[in-house]
């Protein structure tokens, strides 16, 4: 059975209803918020979620660790993505959820790198 923490605040109400009414969750009991046995955690903020103890492909939380950093900042998600198919090109990385992230990211030119230009 699939178990899930809704925190309050952030839209928990429909979160709550969709998880248990539609999925089938089962909520995790009072006092259990920082149980690391969930498969999915939806928190007001990414302070209430343990990085440390999130296992790839096991849990599902809706906050990711350095999204200021990188998902609102095109040049930087473009770095981490790059940097990222390098190192499952040399089998750094493994993920059991997609095999490139030519799966996901278009072809992709920087006007400020000059071999990009030609």
């Amino acid at each position: 059975m699939n178990v899930c923490y809704v925190g309050k605040g952030n839209n928990d109400e429909l979160v709550r209803s969709v998880l248990v009414d539609n999925l089938g969750f089962k909520l995790l009991g009072k006092g259990m918020q920082f149980s690391n046995n969930f498969r999915f955690r939806w928190t007001q903020t990414s302070s209430e979620v343990n990085y440390m103890n999130f296992v790839e492909g096991k849990h599902i939380v809706n906050h990711i660790s350095n999204s200021s950093k990188i998902l609102t900042n095109k040049l930087s998600t473009l770095e981490v993505l790059n940097e990222l198919k390098n190192n499952m090109y040399i089998e750094q990385v493994k993920s059991e959820i997609f095999k490139s992230t030519d799966e996901f990211v278009p072809e992709t030119y920087r006007l400020d790198v000059a071999s990009d230009l030609r």
